[in-house]
């Protein structure tokens, strides 16, 4: 009975220290590398036609940098404001904060052959910039 007990502590204690990304569904997730590799990058067409239909959609965007550090975005639509999370604390060379507001608008704007997309109407008026630039 006490080797139970161990057993179940340890599997707590493992399970807590599962990195909160991972659970994420890898279908929702974009993934962009500093070299300019994506995966999964219709996804944002898909969320961008979910916010001009106004139905609910959640996505995460992971971003790595040139050292190869994970920066996570996550942006949920509830069908009228979306919710962002920008997650640095991966990155080394990065500010390592969580910062989250609220914004209104989300859209694409036609740059050439690849569109940048952008979040505005933010509550943080300091975070209102460019979501994804596609080099």
């Amino acid at each position: 009975m006490k080797k139970a007990g161990v057993i179940f502590m340890a599997c707590l204690l493992l399970s807590g220290c599962q990195n909160e990304h991972d659970s994420f569904p890898e279908e929702d997730t974009v993934t962009i590398a500093n070299s300019g590799d994506r995966e999964n990058f219709d996804r944002l067409d898909r969320f961008l036609q979910s916010f001009q239909q106004q139905n609910p959609d959640h996505i995460k965007v992971i971003f790595y940098t040139t050292e190869g550090d994970p920066i996570y975005q996550d942006l949920e639509f509830d069908g009228q404001a979306i919710k962002s999370v920008y997650d640095s604390r991966e990155d080394q060379y990065g500010s390592g904060e969580v910062i989250e507001t609220i914004c209104a608008d989300f859209k694409a704007l036609e740059t050439g052959d690849k569109p940048d997309y952008i979040l505005t109407g933010c509550e943080n008026k300091d975070y209102e910039t460019e979501f994804i630039r596609v080099q």
